[in-house]
């Protein structure tokens, strides 16, 4: 059975928690890290079939491993989707990983033009990064207080929960203690993994220059009342997003 779900955010760190999480003998991820179920169903890319999600977790209902799914992309599925979860898995928790909206967008940005375009410069180009970042399905996915509101609406109070991608390079072991407190999972692998191999980056983005300013005073913008929102979701200020540049 499923045992557990990260919700997201894209680039926000979830292929390094899934690697690390991937070590302990009782954390199992049958379809991979993404399933990409909700997202591909919403954007009609395969039928409504729940019989086709379950299955893949129910051939494991003997085992004692928890059984996780990470896909990023739903984050921004729609409620109607998040309900049929609701129904199907109240019990299992859920979690996402948050990173500035505006570096999330930038580092999106420069791993899709990288695939766009494998011979090109790895600075995007302006035009192609201006219709890019200011696409509404870029925008939505570093919308962090819709995403949590919407899941959250369909589950108790606690069963979801957020955590910091900026908490991977500073406090990478307590991270993952706390994700294993969430999911139900026992931590003692953590004592195991090397610092090496916590501070090793899982599928690195192309390296660049920063943001063109005037973009990302633009994305801030936009995003700033969305921020203040998420901190009054979390109950907590995030200054340093607010003050990036």
């Amino acid at each position: 059975m499923l045992s557990f779900v990260c919700i997201g955010a894209q680039k926000a760190g979830t292929s390094w928690v899934h690697a690390q999480l991937a070590r302990s003998p009782e954390i199992g991820f049958p379809r991979g890290k993404e399933v990409h179920y909700w997202d591909w169903v919403q954007r009609g890319k395969r039928p409504l079939n729940l019989i086709r999600y379950v299955e893949p977790f129910a051939r494991d209902a003997d085992s004692p491993r928890l059984l996780g799914d990470m896909t990023p992309a739903y984050a921004t599925v729609r409620p109607e989707y998040v309900h049929l979860h609701a129904q199907m898995y109240p019990e299992a928790p859920l979690f996402m990983l948050l990173r500035d909206p505006v570096e999330r967008a930038w580092s999106a940005a420069r791993m899709d033009w990288a695939a766009e375009h494998p011979q090109a410069s790895m600075s995007p180009d302006p035009a192609w990064l201006a219709a890019y970042l200011r696409d509404p399905e870029v925008l939505a996915k570093g919308d962090y207080a819709r995403s949590l509101r919407t899941w959250g609406a369909y589950f108790p109070a606690g069963r979801l929960r957020a955590f910091m991608y900026a908490d991977i390079a500073r406090r990478p072991r307590p991270l993952l203690r706390d994700i294993c407190a969430h999911i139900g999972a026992d931590d003692a692998f953590v004592d195991d993994i090397t610092d090496a191999a916590l501070m090793e980056r899982v599928r690195p983005g192309p390296r660049s220059a920063p943001c063109p300013p005037a973009m990302a005073a633009e994305l801030r913008a936009w995003y700033l009342p969305r921020m203040r929102a998420l901190e009054d979701l979390l109950g907590q200020a995030l200054p340093d997003w607010q003050a990036a540049t």
